[in-house]
């Protein structure tokens, strides 16, 4: 009889617990602050295994389009963090899905004078090729340790 009543009180202790984590994880009203459902903005660095820009492999534009189509659905403005490295076709395909982006540049110090003078020189080309599109940018800093 202690056996059977073990067992049912374990089993009952399953239930619940099954029951309580099931009603936790149904789906949830974002708020007030995200009426449509979307998230205001999300960084945007696409990079998947074996993809690096310390090892300068950089996503195609088909990956960028798939996660651009993805992320459509969730937010209404990406923040990407360099203009060069594989990012190029960012505004364009943003574009194709109604995205807005904060399109950024990454610079280094002063014995960077021809990449950082490439990045600034890509920031403001596709700022004003896309200006429907892109509507802040920024231009961060590498410190000497390569964090900004």
């Amino acid at each position: 009889m202690k056996v059977s009543r073990l067992i049912l009180f374990f089993l009952l202790v399953v239930v619940v617990n099954g029951l309580l984590a099931w009603l936790s994880n149904l789906p949830q009203d974002a708020g007030p602050d995200v009426p449509d459902g979307k998230i205001s903005s999300v960084s945007f660095a696409p990079f998947r295994e074996g993809q690096s820009p310390l090892t300068e492999v950089f996503p195609t534009s088909e990956e960028i389009d798939e996660d651009l189509r993805l992320l459509a659905g969730e937010t209404h403005t990406i923040r990407t963090y360099v203009s060069l490295g594989g990012l190029h076709d960012v505004p364009a395909i943003a574009r194709k899905y109604g995205l807005n982006v904060i399109q950024g540049a990454w610079i280094g110090g002063m014995t960077m004078a021809e990449e950082n003078q490439a990045e600034i020189d890509q920031l403001i080309k596709v700022a004003n090729e896309y200006p429907d599109v892109i509507k802040r940018v920024i231009v961060a800093m590498k410190s000497c340790s390569g964090a900004s």
